[in-house]
Parts: C-alpha cells; structure tokens; sequence
C-alpha cells in the first residue's frame, strides 16, 4: 500500500512539474538561480498544491484499500463489513460503509484545511 500511495503522490508531482508556467521558471534563471535554488524558492511553492491534491487522492485510496484488505485476511474495517456479508447481517456493513466514508471525508478534509493553510498564494 506504501509503494501504492508513492505511485500516486509521484504522479501528481511530475503532472506539477510538467505545468509549471515556463516564463516563471526562465524568470528564475535570468535572476542568477541556481538549480537547487531555484528549485527551493519557485518550483517547490509551485508544486505544494499539486502535491497535497495527491495527499488527498493517496487517503481516500489507501482508506478504501484499507477496507478491502479484509479479503485477504488482514482485518480492520473490512472485517466488519466480511462478517455482514457472511452472516447476511445488513448493520454491520452499513456501519462498516459509514465508518469508511466518515473516514476518508476526516482525512480528505484535514488535508485540503492543510493544504489551504500552508499555500495561501494558490487561493
């Protein structure tokens, strides 16, 4: 799941890296940044949001993933929700759907407040 969510989080940073606005990136060169600096200073604050957008997807589908990991055995939410299914039993899948959503909305939301919070020049 680890190797997962860094597939996703590298994905949006290159889709961030790839629209960079290139005046802003030949502005930099012209001003005498180094690449490194350069990197720090502009790229960088101009990824976050790219980044924390893949925070939010990488969450949500690592809570989903998490779900679903009763299948093989692993427990957690899903094993409430195996348990409803094996025993016909409606509640606990409702509790256990209701306990996933409630969780993915927790994280999504805390995340995109972080975001909000940290990259205020993106608004």
């Amino acid at each position: 799941m680890t190797l997962y969510s860094l597939l996703i989080l590298l994905r949006n940073v290159v889709a961030g890296i790839e629209k960079l606005p290139s005046d802003v990136l030949e502005s930099a060169r012209a001003l005498g940044y180094t690449r490194w600096y350069r990197f720090v200073d502009v790229e960088l604050h101009l990824i976050i949001p790219s980044l924390f957008a893949g925070l939010r997807i990488a969450s949500v589908t690592l809570v989903g993933l998490v779900t679903v990991t009763a299948l093989i055995g692993q427990g957690g939410l899903g094993q409430l929700l195996l348990s409803g299914f094996n025993q016909d039993f409606l509640t606990p899948i409702v509790v256990s759907v209701v306990l996933s959503l409630v969780l993915s909305f927790i994280f999504d939301s805390l995340i995109a407040r972080l975001g909000y919070w940290i990259t205020p020049w993106a608004r």
